[in-house]
């Protein structure tokens, strides 16, 4: 993890452009856009720091574009959308949405770890049901 951590510490400009596409495909003016107004106007990346990464990515096969009206739109692939996924916790929740998908990232996780270790300890899954009891309770309102 602490590996993982420092490549994208090398880069957060990359996973800042990461978690804006896996919400939508957006171009790179859009992506300058997001990001200015997401810090209140605190930052405006310049297209010169954008684009380059934008041409990284999509040769590292995390992105992938189409022309839509004169406009490149950028969206991730597959093995894009799986780092958006790892790195997902590196940013606070913005909506139900972002928990939710940090929740599928833990279970995922969860059956990961089952799958290697044989399951949980009985602690483990007391705190399991009990999380599974308060979901549940939260779609049957």
């Amino acid at each position: 993890m602490h590996k993982f951590i420092a490549y994208y510490a090398k880069s957060p400009l990359k996973v800042i452009v990461l978690n804006l596409l896996k919400k939508k495909p957006m171009s790179g003016i859009d992506i300058i856009n997001e990001i200015e107004k997401a810090t209140l106007g605190a930052w405006r990346p310049s297209p010169g720091a954008i684009y380059p990464l934008l041409r990284v990515l999509e040769k590292e096969g995390i992105v992938v574009h189409e022309e839509r009206k004169g406009k490149k739109i950028y969206k991730l692939t597959e093995k894009g959308l799986q780092e958006a996924s790892d790195i997902a916790f590196m940013f606070p929740p913005l909506d139900v949405g972002d928990v939710i998908d940090i929740l599928q990232s833990y279970v995922d996780y969860l059956k990961d770890y089952v799958a290697v270790h044989g399951g949980l300890n009985e602690n483990e899954r007391k705190k399991v049901k009990i999380l599974i009891s308060s979901l549940q309770s939260l779609v049957e309102v």
